[in-house]
């Protein structure tokens, strides 16, 4: 199954909210992708897809738990955790490396809101916070795809399509079990 965390903008709690998803239903056997896209995508010890114009995208596992994004969600119980770095335009060079992370998965958790342009997950998570009021390009565009809306910090949060699901993550733990609820009817259901 491919769950997809996907957030208004930088900052919102999307890894803290897919963080506490993972530790919150283990028995998925989760791995965790987090995709960032970057100019600059060179770096040592991790897969590189080269092409005329240079590196398109990097791949690396994390291995240890520790405080970047991907060590978080490794250390909520992933069972792996990869980072993508794409350059702007050029996701769709690493879908096959993507498509493979998700054939050797039994479930997949892609803190992304672009990658939705290449695949249609079983389930989407738009994570928005009432403090903010930027908007990414892509969380604009697939607003209406989502399943529900999380709404991370205190407040409401009034942008929400009617009839859309909607929970409160709020900060320390960003764990609902309402949330995590929603998230386990939803992909048994989806098999």
């Amino acid at each position: 199954m491919i769950a997809v965390a996907g957030g208004q903008w930088r900052g919102v709690g999307k890894t803290a909210v897919a963080a506490a998803l993972i530790q919150a239903l283990p028995g998925f056997s989760w791995t965790a992708l987090k995709i960032t896209h970057c100019e600059h995508v060179l770096g040592a010890g991790a897969h590189e897809l080269e092409t005329p114009g240079g590196a398109s995208y990097r791949l690396a596992e994390q291995h240890q738990p520790d405080a970047t994004d991907t060590g978080r969600l490794l250390g909520a119980g992933a069972r792996r955790a990869y980072w993508l770095r794409p350059r702007p335009g050029a996701l769709a060079l690493a879908m096959p490396a993507i498509n493979r992370l998700i054939g050797e998965a039994p479930n997949v958790l892609i803190e992304s809101n672009s990658v939705l342009e290449f695949l249609k997950p079983d389930l989407y998570l738009l994570v928005v916070s009432p403090a903010q009021h930027e908007w990414k390009p892509s969380a604009r565009r697939f607003l209406p795809m989502a399943d529900a809306v999380v709404i991370t910090g205190n407040g409401e949060w009034p942008g929400a399509p009617a009839g859309k699901a909607r929970f409160q993550a709020a900060p320390p733990g960003y764990a609902s079990g309402e949330l995590a609820a929603f998230v386990r009817q939803r992909l048994i259901g989806a098999q």
